[in-house]
């Protein structure tokens, strides 16, 4: 059965068909966008270290290593600070370093820990601040582990009194 298109809605019909999109509103946009976006095998490995992140175990050993500011923890040390045994962290551990969130050291029979990169800090930092809603000039900055700094609180604005 063939359909009878008005001479709009066919060049809307050939629109999408062109470019996917009806608007004609954001086509400089969606060519920028296009040009600009990440790789797919960048968006894969990037969705992957995401879905380690969203595991709230694996975030909390991410967050004690983003607490000590570059500095290492061993096994025992993130144990003792999660509560969690040394097998179930080692597992957790192993599988973030993998994806290169975590960087590990040998000394004899004790392994240390630490981020991979800044990279890692700035992703934790955010995170847990967006979590929070304490970024920005409302809210303070917060740390990694989710208190205020004195020095960066930021008192709550005063609302005048309603007449």
């Amino acid at each position: 059965m063939h359909l009878n298109r008005s001479s709009r809605e066919t060049d809307l019909h050939n629109d999408l068909q062109d470019d996917h999109c009806a608007c004609d509103a954001h086509h400089d946009a969606t060519a920028r966008a296009r040009r600009n976006m990440a790789a797919e095998a960048d968006v894969v490995r990037a969705a992957e270290m995401f879905k380690a992140m969203g595991d709230p175990s694996r975030l909390r050993i991410l967050a004690a290593l983003a607490a000590v500011d570059g500095e290492e923890l061993c096994v025992c040390a993130i144990c003792d600070l999660l509560d969690v045994s040394q097998s179930a962290v080692s597992h957790q551990l192993r599988h973030l370093r993998n994806l290169r969130l975590v960087k590990a050291r040998r000394q004899g029979k004790w392994m240390f820990y630490s981020l991979d990169d800044d990279h890692v800090r700035t992703l934790m930092a955010q995170g847990l601040c967006h979590a929070a809603h304490g970024c920005g000039p409302q809210g303070g900055t917060r740390n990694v582990s989710g208190s205020v700094p004195p020095s960066s609180a930021t008192p709550e604005p005063s609302t005048p009194p309603e007449e």
